[in-house]
């Protein structure tokens, strides 16, 4: 295997488990539990989908799909150049549109499915 495939998928698996731990402990912290996460209020209000209890859990993971994935090509990035104005401004515009394709598709997806 290559071993840009190997950092990635490293790198890849560590932010997951970070984030799951993260949604981990702040399901247990009932006063942090109340406040949805920013990325839940955004799908909320603008996919209109109704987040409860059950499908918390479902978004929280694809959340954490979603987010390791921007992150881990943010770094992939700032590995592959020696530039620093240009991997800031190559990290900026890609995340900006990883966000916005990534999600566009959970929102519609949930939208289908949470309606």
């Amino acid at each position: 295997m290559d071993i840009f495939l190997k950092k990635f998928i490293l790198i890849y698996i560590v932010i997951f488990s970070v984030y799951m731990i993260y949604f981990f402990i702040r399901s247990k912290i009932k006063k942090i539990n109340k406040i949805l996460p920013i990325e839940m209020v955004y799908l909320s209000r603008i996919y209109g989908i109704v987040i409860n209890s059950y499908n918390k859990k479902i978004i929280e993971k694809d959340i954490a799909l979603n987010n390791s994935f921007i992150i881990t090509i943010d770094m992939m990035l700032l590995f592959s150049f020696d530039n620093i104005l240009l991997k800031f401004i190559l990290t900026f515009i890609i995340t900006f549109v990883l966000i916005f394709i990534l999600y566009n598709f959970l929102g519609k997806k949930y939208r289908k499915i949470f309606r």
